[in-house]
């Protein structure tokens, strides 16, 4: 340290600390806050003396929890050295707000963690990073599974010089990845119409659903195998849900069922509501 420069008393630290514009908060390795200054409480709606004591988990949303205690974990093991996370806090009266968090540790047992708001800007940054993900692992996924049967009819169309019983094999497995390719083209078509279209709730029976589907799924299937659909669903009363996605859902576990279990094996479909 320069002979010049002033010494700085623990106090004014004190001080920078109340009066700061960026909410600041101290908190224990159980994640108790032992401390935050008045721009932290306000941006929770909060007094000083309200928030010391309480948990970060008591203000944080369910859906960020899991993420939010995974890092903080990571801060105080000495993993990393610190993180920024885009998450959603509870305030007092109830409302949810979206506030950027970094955070970091001071001699390894208490937490620092400063808040700002999150602007318009950020938000739609951080959909377009999102959805920039989902579409790269979209069209990856795809590609893989679309380059498997194109290349087996590529292989097919080939062959010369074949028995006849040998090119009406070779036919069956043609035909056998062209359904590959429709299942992965229709697959497309519902991740569009998923993509595009809000949520329609109405009320349905879930057995009638389930019926449904799974005699689609046999009368598309049964040339392919001979397997047993066994329906366990306990619950009898209606269920608010978007019929066609559900459909999506519930053909494409069975579906895959199918493909999966052996010549004369056994499925159970099993269904239930919870909440």
């Amino acid at each position: 340290m320069s002979k010049h420069q002033p010494t700085i008393e623990p106090s004014v630290y004190s001080q920078v600390f109340d009066v700061s514009q960026q909410g600041i908060c101290l908190i224990d390795q159980n994640g108790i806050y032992i401390n935050v200054n008045e721009s932290f409480a306000k941006l929770l709606g909060y007094s000083k003396d309200e928030l010391i004591g309480k948990s970060i988990q008591s203000v944080t949303h369910p859906d960020d929890l899991e993420m939010d205690m995974k890092m903080t974990e990571k801060v105080f093991s000495g993993d990393i050295d610190f993180f920024e996370l885009d998450k959603r806090f509870i305030k007092k009266n109830g409302d949810v707000t979206w506030l950027k968090l970094h955070a970091s540790t001071y001699q390894k047992n208490i937490g620092i963690g400063i808040l700002e708001p999150i602007t318009v800007r950020t938000k739609l940054e951080g959909r377009i990073a999102k959805l920039k993900r989902d579409l790269d692992q979209f069209i990856y996924r795809i590609s893989h599974d679309i380059r498997g049967p194109v290349a087996n009819i590529l292989g097919l169309t080939t062959l010369q010089d074949k028995s006849r019983e040998e090119l009406v094999h070779f036919m069956d497995q043609a035909r056998e990845n062209a359904k590959k390719l429709d299942h992965i083209i229709r697959e497309i078509g519902d991740y569009a119409v998923n993509k595009r279209f809000s949520i329609k709730e109405e009320e349905i029976s879930l057995i009638h659903a389930i019926d449904e589907i799974c005699e689609e799924v046999v009368n598309e299937k049964s040339k392919d195998k001979k397997i047993n659909i066994a329906k366990r669903v306990s619950y009898k009363n209606g269920v608010k849900v978007d019929h066609s996605r559900l459909n999506i859902i519930l053909k494409n576990l069975i579906t895959n069922a199918f493909h999966f279990s052996k010549e004369e094996g056994h499925i159970d479909v099993i269904a239930d509501v919870e909440d």
